[in-house]
Formats: C-alpha cells, structure tokens, sequence
C-alpha cells in the first residue's frame, strides 16, 4: 500500500503499481489499437473529410517552415498574414489532433498517384506540397486494376520510376525498370471502360511512394492517432484500475471500457473524440497522483495544456475538479463569525491555470496575433454553436430546449446490457454500504459530541478512512463495520471522484440548452467510470458466491472460477456488438430499445455524418455508367475523393453534391430529409431506389438511378411477376 500527503492535506491511497501492471496496460493499448486498425472499414464522416484537409494544410506549412532557405522565408512564414492565412483554416477547433493527423498522413501514409505517358517522360499528378515525389525519389510503377481488385496487392507493381523534377502539383520521372518500353507502357495505361476481360476499370496506372515508414494507406494514416489516443485510453483505464480496485477490477473495467461499440466506432475515425476523451482522463489520473507529489501537479498542468489544444471539452475539468475538492473536503470547511477557514488547495490548481492556458497560446498559432480576439471568436463560435438535427423518440430537435432525458436514455439505449446491469448492481451495493459507513458515522460521532445532529455526517477526504478521524477510545467499544475484502473503501474522497467524474459529462448534456446532435460522443469520458463501478458490482458478487464455500482455498478457486466464467459472460455480447457494428457504430443500439430495429421503430437517430455511403460503392462501381455523376447527397467532395484515391471508388466517375437530378444518387436515410428525397424522385424521373444498404434490415443509404423505371423498382420492392402470356422479351441491357 502506498500513503503520503501533499500540501492540500488530502490523502491518496492505493496499491503501487509494479512493472507487470506496466506491461499489462502497454499489452491491453498495443491491442486495441491493432484491433482499431484492422477493422477500419466504415466510410468517412463529413467532419474526417474537413480534417483530412486542414491537416495537410497544417503540415504544409511546417513542412515550408521546416525546409525554408533563409532567415527571410522563415520570416515571411511566421509573418501575420501567412500565419493567418493558414491557421484561419477551421479555428473553430485547437490545432493539436489536426496537426498530428496531418504529420502521421505524411510519415505513415503510402501515396499513390495517377500517371500518364507524355512523350518519353511519365508525369505524375494531383500532388501537393508534401506529398512526396521529390527529386531524386524512386517510386514504384502500378499497373491498372479492374472492380473487384485489390488497389493495393503487391500483383500491380510492375516497375519502377526514378523522379527527375517536381513542380507544386506534378512531377516528371523516367522509366528505370518494366515490362517493355515507355511506347509499351503508354499503350497499357490507356485504359477506357473495361478491360480486356470486360470488368469495369477501377483506376489506371499509377505511381506509389516507396519510403520505409509507410505502412499504411492514405485513410488509415490519417486514422492513426484517434487509434493510438483510444489505445492511450485503455493503457490509463487499466492502471487508474489498479490502483483505484486491483487488478481484476482494473482488467474487466478496461475490457469493459473497449468493448463499447460506440466507443470503438469513433476510436476508428479522424475525430477529437477519442483523443479528448483519452487525454482529459489522463488529467484525472494526473490529478488524483498529484494529491501526493508536487510533479504529478505540474504534468496534471501540462497534460491540461495538450487537452485545451485538443477540444473545448478540456475547459471543464477544472470545474469537475474544483467541485470534486469542495465535496470531499466539506467538513474542513469552517467559519468563525466572517472568517472563513478553507482546507488546503491541491497544488494542481496552482500550477493548471500558470502552465496550462499559456500553452494553448504559445503552441497554436492561431493565438499568436490578435489573440483577445481570436481567441473571443473561438469561445463565441461554441457558445453559439449551430444546433444539428437529432430525432429522439420521432421527435426533430434543431433548437433548444432539449430534453433532459436525453443523455440518460442514450446511455441506457447504447451501452451493452451486461455492463449496465453490472453497473447498477454496484451502484446498488455501494449506496448500502456508504449508508452502513454514514450510520456508524453517526454513532460514534453522537457519542463523542453527545449532540447528534452536529456535523454528524462529514465527509471524509480522499483515501483516508473514518478511523482517521475519530476518537481510538471511543471506537474501542464502538467500532465501525468491519471492510470487507473488495468492499468499498471507506474514502469518501475516492468515492466521489468516481461518481462525480461519471455524472457531470452527462449532467453537461442534460442542460437544456447544451447542443445534442453529437449523440454519446460527448460524454465518452462517462464510460470508463461506469466501468470501474461495474466490476466492482461484480467483485462483489463474486466475493459473496465465493464466500458460501468452507475453506479458503476453495474460495480462492471458486473466486477465479467465476471471475472466467462469469466475466467471460458478461464480455461476451459487447464484444460481439462492437465488432458486428463496427461499420455502423451510431446505429447501435441495445436490447433494451429492441437493437436497430427497434431503434427505428422509435425513430431514433441511427446515423449522421454521411459515413454509411461506402456501403454503396460496390454497387456504384458495377453499375454505375461510365463517367458518370455521383450525387453523394449529404456527404462532401472531399469524401468522396478520398473514396476515389482509396481505390474504393472508380476514378472516372465525377463526384458532386446536390445536383438537380445526378445520374446516380447516394441518398442518406435520415427523417429530415424526407422532403428532399422526394424531390429527387420527381427530380430524377424516378419510381424510387434501385439499391439500399441496410443493418439489421434497416436502410442507412438508398441507391437511386436516373430515369429508373418500373422493372428497377419491381425487384427493388420485391414485387410478384404478373402473370403473362406473352412471348418472352430479352430485358434490356444496363443498370439492374
């Protein structure tokens, strides 16, 4: 056990962690960030198109910062109007993720890039400042790929270019090795409709970057760090675990913890989310280690800094924190007559405001000239956030008030049934046994005063125990229940720095005016706290099932036992959930609205973003006319072109948004736009779609086709053939 105190006087105690918990927590992230990466297969999100952007912007200027010539490029980069020009770029958001999206893009991220034959050279295009393809750069040769083919299988590399020059935008190499001659490639690069075989062409010849750090494509790269903060994340929530429960508390609060779809679903995206999530949490470790160490309080102030240059979320901490001190230490509080005794501050509030807020200044550049003002502008853009439909229960919010119901019943629709009920049944037992620890409180307390109802319940600070603060001789004839093993601490302290770091995200929500369309997103860092109080609902049970048998031994046997058995039980539907929806994440929902089907039947919100139209790329890409227009509705250019340089969508077809009647449409099934989608019926001389994606049966994204007419429509619906006696005609030829 490990005891000490700081200058605020509040003690923390808890076992110490050892190497092994160390290497446990390292093994658990490492983890789940392979298990995020090797299951990236949902689309893109509206808000990940605008971030893959401004962080090439971002890294575009580093980039010119980091290679500039002379003390007067530098200058001229550092300047007001460049400086500016650049980081106006989305300041809606800190700079921090966007940053680290854009630098793993680059390091991480393999390039690939369309080619054509001009005379003997090959020019390469659509490059950008740090796309790579310098002078110099050997790059590798691929050959055109058909539907249904692999954009990346090593099968396309079919020699190699050396780059000769770069340009802004283009390059120019020559052929070093492959098949033939440069007249030879220009004849296997013009490619048209189809191949050779008659499958539709996915995209020609191109050229891929060959450095040694890129293992990844280009999406996936931009995905990275969301995927490293989530394994940050679990890496935190195992050791804060240890430390607040042991370790089979701590390992099934983590596992807990990864195996929330939601959470697992927007650990995959290029997002604040998870990063906000993961680094407020680990202020809150920081924080409760800095109640014993004065450095611990000044890495709670740094860590606080890279929060605030992350999301607005990290603002409220200190308020968590501030309100968290004022309860637990409620019965240091005291006053004679307008003197007002205050119990000792924890050093971390010192040090948060001196080092925190003037890193959000120093590191974003943003905030280097008129900072009051810019800096106005960013608070002024979140106070008066836009309000984003959500339907709730058939219900369209766009503007306040909104329910108060709303983060509970999310809660309680979209986190898995196990873990709540875990979650309650420690909740359950902890009431009890703090109202036990309150009554025996009381006791002792009355006997001592021999005024009951003075000060009769104080609240005790963190990790110390009621025995601290009463009286040895007077507790000799009246003790305090007995703890049981893995009951509840008798900290008051750490109790409440649980329940209140659970609830206030949430109680956040609640407001009736604090914007809602996020869904459970904004109140993620409610999850690992739920956690803690599941597995120890269980510990309890466990502890009280092992306790029926006679010997210890036995007990200890019996106690594993469960923990595998029981455990592995209550892991298993989550687990299940998570990797069935991981395509899906917002349309999740648990047994008790019925799953998704059930969800739409109570018209709940099943998806936002415009992620889901990767469902309907294989379609698209079979059926879609050549160079056609695809009408991605709600989605942005910037989605679908990441789409097209992912190989995922052919490159011919022309992406656009929202025109009066597309060749193809890609339409979103969300209740608002229920208007919308009938006007492109009508728009599009249409009877309706020819293709939807769906799960569970339920439509996320329907396929609609100009001009499609009854017989589309009719295998669409399903509907009977009618009988007929004519003779049989060959259907015609085209889109199904």
């Amino acid at each position: 056990m490990r005891e000490g105190r700081d200058s605020s006087g509040v003690m923390f105690k808890g076992r110490s962690l050892s190497y092994l918990d160390y290497l446990a927590a390292t093994a658990l992230g490492l983890a789940f960030v392979i298990l995020v990466m090797n299951t990236t297969s949902m689309g893109f999100t509206r808000d990940e198109s605008f971030y893959f952007h401004h962080g090439k912007v971002y890294f575009n200027w580093l980039f010119e910062l980091h290679n500039a010539d002379s003390q007067a490029e530098r200058s001229e980069l550092l300047g007001r109007d460049k400086v500016e020009k650049v980081w106006k770029n989305n300041s809606e958001h800190p700079p921090l993720m966007k940053v680290l999206f854009g630098v793993s893009w680059r390091l991480f991220g393999e390039k690939r890039r369309p080619i054509r034959v001009v005379g003997e050279k090959i020019e390469v295009r659509d490059l950008g400042i740090a796309h790579g393809f310098d002078e110099g750069d050997v790059v590798t040769l691929l050959a055109p790929i058909s539907v249904g083919g692999d954009p990346a299988d090593a099968v396309r590399h079919i020699g190699k270019v050396k780059i000769l020059s770069r340009q802004k935008h283009q390059a120019l190499g020559e052929l070093l090795t492959g098949d033939g001659t440069v007249e030879d490639l220009k004849h296997r690069c013009d490619v048209g409709e189809f191949d050779s075989e008659g499958n539709r062409v996915l995209r020609g010849c191109e050229v891929e970057t060959d450095e040694a750090t890129q293992f990844l494509s280009e999406s996936d790269a931009f995905r990275f760090p969301g995927a490293l903060f989530g394994g940050l994340l679990v890496f935190l929530v195992f050791l804060f675990g240890v430390e607040w429960g042991g370790t089979a508390i701590a390992l099934l609060a983590t596992l807990l913890t990864a195996f929330v779809p939601r959470l697992f679903f927007h650990a995959h995206l290029t997002c604040f989310d998870i990063p906000i999530t993961a680094l407020n949490f680990l202020v809150l470790v920081a924080f409760a280690r800095s109640l014993n160490s004065t450095i611990w309080a000044v890495w709670t102030a740094v860590f606080w800094g890279f929060a605030l240059l992350t999301k607005l979320n990290a603002f409220f901490i200190p308020i968590t924190l501030i309100l968290w001190w004022v309860v637990a230490n409620w019965g240091q509080f005291r006053r004679d007559g307008w003197k007002l005794s205050l119990p000792a501050l924890p050093a971390a509030f010192l040090f948060m405001p001196l080092i925190g807020l003037p890193m959000l200044f120093l590191l974003w550049p943003w905030l280097w000239y008129d900072s009051i003002a810019h800096m106005g502008s960013y608070m002024g853009f979140h106070l008066k956030h836009e309000h984003y439909f959500q339907y709730y229960f058939g219900q369209a919010y766009q503007a306040p008030p909104f329910p108060v119901s709303f983060p509970f019943a999310m809660t309680l629709f979209t986190m898995p049934v196990m873990t709540l009920i875990l979650f309650f049944v420690g909740t359950v037992i902890a009431i009890r046994e703090s109202i036990v620890r309150v009554v025996a409180d009381f006791k002792i307390r009355r006997a001592a005063r021999g005024n009951p109802f003075r000060e009769s319940v104080v609240p005790i600070p963190l990790g110390s125990s009621v025995e601290d603060h009463v009286n040895p001789e007077l507790t000799a004839t009246m003790e305090l229940p007995p703890e049981e093993e893995g009951g509840l601490d008798h900290s008051w302290g750490r109790v409440v720095f649980v329940v209140w770091n659970l609830a206030f995200p949430i109680l956040l929500i609640a407001q009736s005016k604090t914007p809602i369309f996020g869904g459970v997103k904004h109140w993620l860092l409610s999850v690992p706290f739920m956690a803690f109080i599941a597995a120890w609902g269980l510990q309890r049970w466990i502890g009280t099932a092992a306790g029926l048998v006679r010997t210890q031994r036995l007990q200890r046997i019996a106690a594993m036992a469960l923990w595998v058995i029981v455990g592995g039980a209550v892991l298993a539907p989550g687990a299940r959930d998570t990797l069935k929806y991981v395509s899906h994440g917002t349309a999740y929902y648990n047994e008790f609205i019925g799953g998704a089907r059930g969800a739409s039947d109570e018209r709940m919100q099943r998806q936002f973003w415009s992620y889901a139209n990767r469902d309907a790329l294989d379609y698209v890409n079979r059926y879609a006319p050549y160079k056609s227009q695809v009408d991605f509705q709600d989605a942005t250019n910037g989605t679908c072109g990441m789409y097209e340089r992912e190989g995922w969508m052919r490159e011919d077809l022309k992406c656009v948004s929202r025109r009066h009647a597309p060749e193809v449409m890609l339409f979103d099934v969300e209740e608002r736009f229920t208007e919308e989608e009938m006007r492109y019926w009508k728009n599009m001389d249409t009877l309706g779609p020819i293709d939807e994606a769906t799960v569970d049966g339920v439509p996320l994204v329907r396929i609609y086709r100009k001009d499609a007419g009854f017989e589309e429509a009719k295998r669409f619906y399903s509907l009977p053939e009618e009988p007929n006696n004519d003779e049989e005609t060959e259907e015609p030829n085209g889109v199904p």
